[in-house]
């Protein structure tokens, strides 16, 4: 029964089973949800079930010629499903060039749609369905999203479309229109704290693993324990620093930020500031951040007087920006010089 070794989403796995039950399947969907949350294994257990011959029990069988086709792996708690099944054709971005190299901008471009159109257009040939699956969907360029747009207006009997995205309104509107939707939402952090500890993770960097995971497996899986605390530590220290009187040192803390860390780590430390400032909305949340640690109970007292609803949201609305400016590859230095100021301009209307 592999639905039931999903972790969380139990609502989005109710949908896809009914809709396979009742032979109710729409012939698009759309799956949105923050990456890495668990969206592309549950189409793939889904496409499964609805390919078995001989489904039972709310699952398919894992035992006819169609099951067969899937491979199914598991390290201790963690679930990966991959297919071989020519019914089955999945797309999503080369996310490297012909030397290895990391892309910049990777894209799903018109012919590559157009292979993945061309497969799912032919006989099913080892189940019922062919099942198309688009990860990454957000990522099609104008032309590809356009040439979807076709099939997703006469689309071949016997065939389901699946679109995988996180960022659900990059979509073409008329692309979302003709798609039924499934939303998914972050996992509790408590979910994630289980998962990990079952797979010998400890109780303490479990906790601070989810925290910074954003409701999302995938993102704590990958995590590096050891950065995730070296990060949160800086981000901690920027804010502390903002509320003394040592602004030279806050100007040397970025420079030296600027010249020892990459843009994929500096990106980190701006999210987990966001991360942080964001528990100072609510109470609950508030709380969340003393258990925690990361400040000392006399400096969280000054935090928390200072760091009002106005200050916090506009505090990452301005982080934000900055992360899409660094994306872009501006000058990081000069950037983190701006936040700098932008950040203590905030502060400074808020008294």
């Amino acid at each position: 029964m592999l639905f039931d070794k999903v972790i969380g989403h139990e609502k989005q796995i109710a949908i896809l089973k009914r809709d396979i039950e009742n032979n109710n399947m729409a012939q698009s969907y759309i799956l949105s949800g923050a990456e890495g949350i668990g969206k592309h294994l549950l189409v793939m257990i889904a496409a499964r079930y609805l390919n078995c011959l001989s489904p039972a029990n709310g699952d398919a069988c894992g035992s006819c010629e169609s099951c067969l086709k899937f491979t199914i792996q598991q390290e201790g708690p963690l679930l990966s499903v991959t297919s071989t099944h020519p019914d089955i054709e999945v797309l999503e971005p080369e996310w490297k060039d012909d030397k290895g190299k990391q892309k910049k901008n990777p894209i799903i471009k018109v012919d590559e749609i157009r292979r993945f159109q061309d497969n799912i257009y032919s006989k099913a040939y080892a189940g019922k369905y062919k099942v198309g699956i688009i990860d990454h969907g957000d990522m099609m360029n104008k032309e590809a999203a356009n040439s979807l747009l076709k099939t997703l207006e006469e689309p071949p009997e016997n065939v389901v479309i699946f679109v995988i995205t996180s960022l659900f309104t990059k979509l073409l509107p008329t692309i979302r229109s003709r798609c039924r939707t499934v939303n998914f939402h972050s996992l509790p952090t408590v979910e994630i704290a289980n998962f990990l500890t079952a797979t010998g993770v400890s109780q303490d960097k479990a906790d601070i693993i989810s925290f910074v995971s954003m409701g999302s497996l995938g993102n704590a899986i990958k995590t590096d324990h050891e950065e995730v605390f070296s990060v949160l530590r800086d981000a901690a220290a920027f804010l502390q620093l903002f509320f003394t009187n040592k602004v030279a040192e806050r100007y040397i803390m970025m420079e030296q930020y600027a010249k020892k860390h990459d843009v994929i780590r500096l990106e980190k430390f701006l999210w987990y500031l966001q991360l942080i400032l964001s528990h100072f909305i609510t109470e609950s949340r508030k709380a969340e951040i003393l258990r925690k640690g990361f400040f000392k109970e006399e400096t969280f007292q000054v935090l928390n007087a200072r760091l009002t609803h106005d200050v916090v949201t506009s505090s990452v609305w301005m982080i934000d920006r900055v992360r899409v400016d660094l994306k872009h590859n501006l000058n990081t230095h000069l950037l983190l010089e701006i936040m700098n100021i932008k950040f203590k301009e905030i502060l400074d209307r808020s008294k």
